[in-house]
């Protein structure tokens, strides 16, 4: 029977490299420093921090970034003769406001924007595709009631040893954080059977990879039958595809798992009505999946970038052109895809995405330069270290760590 006194606070945060990292408090001093409105701080350093634990250029040594704890993402993790409280937080600056560099914070905005500016509610469902590495004899599903994630179904997929878990809408905060603790219950629950569970996008060539496939609903609060807004809010994501490729796919090998024929974004920018092969895939009205996410992706930023170009569509009251497209975009003639104003080619490197991001202004403006700057130096250092890895070295690091 569990006790109901956890001994640690464990105080979780993503930095922009995507790590989920914790700082462990014991109970009583987290209780002591509620009371006393301390915050537990840590060097602005942590910005630009890669995986590798080296820092990225532009990184400053002399301020400090502090955890506001969100205490009703508070929910309790049962372990063997342990009971934990984790707390998802986000980071402030000394005065209490939101820093610069949170995705987090940005979210919250951004969802709070939609809502209150453009009378549209934001909605996500997360689909989490994990590879074990070795069979699975047995599952533990209790562990996910336990843990208070919103599980609708799992089910075996297309790759050796792959499998996905499908998670209930919720508001964008509470739709990440809800991920993040359900990829780290699918580890846990993993590593006790001896396996390793990994994120990685692209582990056997020969078949469909692994991705973080994302359902946003757009619902409109005013008319729920004026779905102008909710049509430029789309046509906004897909103007921007190519740069919210950066956040949505940070490393080289995350474009080898995009691409034609294997269901997963393709090669063009565009949208269509049940089509598992385009970047958009338009399942109801006001419900889209978005393809192009993966898991080595930090999905605060990346949801942010998605936001900020719905926003931007509806500010300038864009069309939704770029489809209906059934099959494969690159198999239609030149006429046809003109037709259906399918224009632009999604991006092939991290390389190509991060020159798209870097002339985007109206991501940057929305996202603020310090988190796009910092991000930008983050990435591409990141990938120059995993370039200077033979392949297998650089696969089975992947593995091990996402």
């Amino acid at each position: 029977m569990l006790r109901h006194n956890p001994d640690f606070v464990w105080l979780r945060f993503m930095p922009l490299n995507g790590s989920y990292l914790v700082i462990m408090i014991p109970t009583s001093r987290f209780s002591q420093m509620l009371q006393g409105g301390m915050r537990t701080g840590m060097s602005s350093v942590v910005s630009h921090g890669m995986r590798n634990d080296h820092i990225a250029e532009g990184a400053s040594a002399s301020s400090v970034l502090y955890l506001k704890p969100d205490l009703l993402s508070a929910y309790l993790c049962p372990e063997k003769g342990s009971i934990r409280v984790e707390i998802m937080t986000s980071f402030v600056d000394a005065s209490g406001s939101p820093a610069l560099i949170c995705a987090r914070s940005k979210l919250a905005k951004l969802t709070s924007e939609l809502r209150t500016d453009y009378s549209i509610a934001i909605l996500l469902g997360f689909e989490i595709e994990v590879v074990f590495m070795r069979p699975v004899d047995d599952s533990n599903s209790e562990a996910f009631r336990s843990e208070q994630l919103a599980v609708e179904k799992f089910h075996a997929e297309s790759a050796p040893g792959q499998w996905e878990f499908v998670l209930s809408p919720r508001t964008p905060v509470e739709a990440v954080d809800m991920l993040l603790r359900a990829r780290e219950t699918i580890t846990v629950i993993a590593h006790q059977y001896g396996l390793r569970a990994t994120l990685h996008p692209r582990p056997f060539p020969e078949y469909a990879g692994t991705g973080a496939h994302t359902h946003i609903f757009a619902t409109p609060l005013e008319n729920g039958t004026d779905l102008g807004k909710v049509e430029s809010f789309f046509a906004g994501i897909l103007s921007h595809l190519p740069s919210i490729a950066a956040f949505a796919m940070p490393l080289d090998i995350n474009y080898k798992r995009v691409g034609t024929g294997i269901w997963s974004g393709e090669d063009y920018v565009c949208w269509g009505w049940e089509n598992r092969e385009a970047p958009l895939r338009r399942i109801t009205q006001t419900r889209f999946e978005f393809k192009l996410m993966c898991g080595t992706a930090n999905s605060y930023i990346t949801i942010c970038a998605i936001l900020v170009a719905g926003i931007d569509g509806l500010d300038s009251k864009l069309p939704l052109l770029g489809g209906d497209c059934q099959g494969d975009a690159s198999s239609l003639s030149a006429e046809e895809r003109s037709h259906l104003h399918i224009m632009k080619m999604l991006p092939t490197s991290i390389d190509e995405s991060l020159e798209k991001l870097k002339s985007d202004e109206i991501l940057a403006r929305g996202l603020g330069m310090p988190l796009v700057s910092a991000y930008a130096s983050i990435t591409k250092e990141w990938n120059d270290v995993l370039r200077n890895m033979e392949e297998q070295q650089r696969d089975n690091w992947i593995i091990s760590h996402y």
